[in-house]
């Protein structure tokens, strides 16, 4: 077999710059993180407007007496809704102290202080035989001296701080075209 030899020679300075470019690019994707931030609280605002997405949220007691719609009473908890973006990530949250009791559902059992009151006697205040238990009042009104009482709290999982499917595709979109903006 003869010695013969073929040599290839690639210019690659351009898939250089362009990989330069990108790493540059994604030092600092701060405004990229700003523009996810938006879309997503946009999002999550749109949760509350809907009642919860894509499952609604079992109405609140308020909603099924009064009217209105399931955690959106004041619209605090919605308004407070915010981004904040860094060079590598972006926050979505809110710094409502019950926010987490709605987001994942609270059940359990405290005890509260209830003041000295008056209320409405019942026969339930009357021992046999008549005798006043505790004080008696003008008719029909019962002395009430401070004391502890059990209070429940079953709030079911109203999950509002979630990217919907439908978000991915815009959210993926405008991580291409911050990218793409690198090769311009």
């Amino acid at each position: 077999m003869s010695g013969s030899m073929i040599q290839l020679s690639v210019d690659d300075r351009e898939a250089l710059g362009a990989i330069s470019r990108l790493a540059e690019k994604g030092r600092d994707m701060t405004p990229l993180m700003e523009t996810l931030g938006e879309t997503i609280r946009s999002s999550v605002v749109r949760n509350f407007e809907a009642g919860g997405r894509p499952d609604r949220w079992p109405k609140s007691q308020r909603v099924i007496k009064k009217g209105g719609k399931t955690l959106i009473k004041s619209g605090r908890l919605m308004n407070s809704i915010h981004a904040r973006a860094y060079p590598n990530m972006v926050e979505v949250g809110t710094n409502v102290i019950y926010a987490a009791a709605h987001q994942f559902g609270n059940r359990k059992s405290f005890f509260v202080e209830v003041g000295e009151h008056m209320r409405r006697a019942h026969s339930r205040d009357v021992r046999e035989g008549g005798k006043p238990r505790g004080r008696l009042l003008a008719a029909g009104q019962a002395h009430v001296n401070m004391h502890r009482r059990m209070q429940h709290m079953n709030l079911p999982k109203r999950p509002f701080l979630m990217i919907q499917d439908k978000d991915w595709p815009v959210i993926l979109g405008h991580a291409k075209n911050f990218l793409a903006e690198a090769n311009q």
